[in-house]
């Protein structure tokens, strides 16, 4: 009976400290990495009582490494104090003691935050915790279970689709042209576009997609982000001109001579030529012969920088000039070329009357 009664309080003790033992705990939260390979981590502390410090290795995989400098948490500056040392399995040994017994701050918590470099895979990383003892007040030891902790590596969002604003361009001489880029999907990882020109001697592009028209001819601006390409072509051409004539031919008479007054908006020389009519021209200076119609075209034929302008035509009613004629058509009468009659012509340019046929003379 006294022998079954102490079996039975040696196994209420252990199942105790069993309970006891299992409420102590070390392990690391998962986590997973920043877009930059970065990833912290958190070494955390789970008791039912004061721990003042603890031992654990550390074992990272390939394609995992420690950055930086370890950091304690919830710790007493001065008094906790933290040793690492690297073991012949390569595992990470960390312990951290106090002198004198001071325990962490609360009964659970993270402790200790361990900087990773993470590489990019496509597969997930296992950081096991082994060997891990919790020391408590009065050097008690408390073992607890190896632990692993899932590091998940940062998982770029890739570019679906790239398009640009246009997929033909034509531009003159000289302009430019901003294009635009649409990257899907928005939160793409990098939406980074470049920019190159198949034929920088034609077109150029900057790196914000400016198209600009250096010289005739044909490029392709191409756009890339990631693996996704788009592009647009562009045509290069001379640059327009008009002419703008805006000049008044009331009352020509005959003999009058105009200076033309039409200009291109290159600024190039406007050309004049007769089409019909008695007229002569010289140095844009047209002289009318006789009343009638006469029809005058202004042009520019371009250069190697100017497309030929449209030409302007214009058409004058010049009359004689005369407003008063003597009813005796027999009297040969004299007239300037302003039609005011003249008795005693000298040196100059008349109009003459006689035998009512009017011709021009000079004298």
């Amino acid at each position: 009976m006294k022998k079954n009664r102490f079996i039975g309080i040696l196994l209420f003790m252990f199942i105790t400290s069993i309970a006891k033992a299992a409420e102590y705990e070390l392990k690391a939260a998962n986590v997973s990495a920043a877009q930059d390979g970065t990833a912290t981590l958190a070494i955390e502390l789970k008791n039912a009582g004061k721990i003042v410090g603890f031992q654990c290795d550390i074992y990272f995989p390939e394609g995992i490494t420690p950055s930086g400098e370890m950091t304690m948490m919830r710790h007493t500056e001065g008094v906790h104090t933290l040793v690492k040392k690297v073991q012949d399995d390569g595992a990470i040994r960390v312990m951290i003691y106090s002198n004198p017994n001071t325990p962490f701050t609360g009964n659970s918590g993270v402790v200790l935050n361990v900087p990773l470099n993470v590489v990019n895979s496509p597969n997930k990383y296992t950081v096991s915790l082994k060997n891990s003892v919790l020391t408590g007040i009065g050097a008690v030891a408390h073992y607890v279970s190896n632990t692993v902790t899932t590091v998940t590596p940062y998982t770029p969002i890739e570019v679906t689709s790239l398009r640009l604003s246009k997929s033909s361009l034509s531009l003159v001489l000289g302009k430019d042209y901003q294009l635009k880029a649409y990257v899907s999907p928005s939160n793409a990882t990098d939406k980074t576009v470049s920019w190159t020109s198949s034929d920088s001697t034609v077109a150029t592009v900057d790196t914000e997609g400016c198209v600009y028209a250096l010289s005739l001819g044909k490029a392709t601006i191409t756009a890339s982000c990631g693996n996704k390409k788009a592009e647009c072509k562009v045509t290069v051409a001379k640059k327009e001109q008009k002419i703008t004539w805006n000049q008044s031919f009331a009352n020509i008479k005959t003999g009058d001579m105009v200076e033309l007054k039409a200009t291109a908006s290159s600024g190039l020389e406007v050309i004049y030529t007769v089409l019909e009519g008695d007229a002569v021209l010289k140095d844009n200076c047209l002289t009318v012969n006789k009343s009638g119609k006469v029809k005058i075209e202004a042009s520019q034929p371009g250069n190697e920088e100017y497309e030929e302008a449209k030409s302007v035509v214009k058409i004058i009613d010049v009359v004689t000039g005369i407003d008063v004629i003597d009813e005796d058509l027999s009297r040969t009468m004299f007239f300037d070329i302003n039609g005011a009659p003249v008795l005693n012509p000298k040196k100059g340019i008349y109009i003459k009357i006689e035998q009512g046929k009017v011709t021009k003379v000079v004298m």
